[in-house]
């Protein structure tokens, strides 16, 4: 939508500051892990960080590995729209904060009958402001929650942790991918030619 695409170029000062940005591009990047995993059968969620993200689901660590690999490239390579993902949080709330107080403004000052009355016309209200709420929560994910350019964006480690259930029998599966913003730094260079052979005169 061009009015967030507006409103997010007048917000580039603080959606660029070095710290949110790097989350914005983990975001992204989880979203493309998020989608080839799904595109593979696995249902995946996630929760993105400054130093990489989290992903939840069974999935075997060789797959997370090659997923993640996968999308960092694919990434690197132009495919932007695997930065968005339907099933975003992002989407979820942008859907509940409409929804609610549409629905209390729906009903507002109506008894039950009133309101049984209003019900038809209240769930068909509903479903077009859902179908808006998910087109504006892509738009908000394209230019404000991610960033899918990204930059020297280079993957660090995949981790597979299984902490215990709080309250609950079982274990639940996590993978941590850790991120950074630039390729490690190169080895020193070694000393030239002439310097070595002035060294060793």
């Amino acid at each position: 939508m061009r009015l967030i695409a507006r409103l997010a170029h007048q917000a580039a000062p603080v959606l660029q500051e070095p710290a949110l940005l790097q989350v914005r591009r983990n975001h992204a990047f989880e979203h493309a892990a998020v989608n080839l995993l799904n595109s593979s059968g696995y249902t995946v969620s996630g929760i993105s960080l400054q130093d990489g993200f989290y992903l939840l689901g069974d999935v075997p660590t060789q797959s997370v590995e090659a997923a993640a690999d996968d999308a960092l490239k694919r990434l690197k390579a132009g495919h932007r729209h695997l930065a968005l993902h339907p099933f975003c949080g992002t989407n979820l709330v942008t859907i509940a904060l409409l929804a609610a107080p549409a629905a209390y403004i729906g009903f507002a000052g109506s008894g039950w009958t009133r309101g049984l009355k209003r019900l038809p016309l209240m769930y068909y209200a509903m479903l077009a402001l859902v179908l808006f709420a998910q087109s504006l929560g892509m738009s908000l994910q394209r230019h404000v929650t991610t960033e899918s350019e990204i930059g020297e964006l280079t993957l660090v480690s995949v981790q597979r942790v299984e902490p215990p259930l709080p309250f609950l029998s079982g274990r639940v599966t996590l993978h941590r991918i850790r991120t950074s913003p630039r390729p490690p730094a190169s080895n020193a260079p070694e000393p030239n030619s002439d310097a070595a052979s002035q060294a060793k005169a």
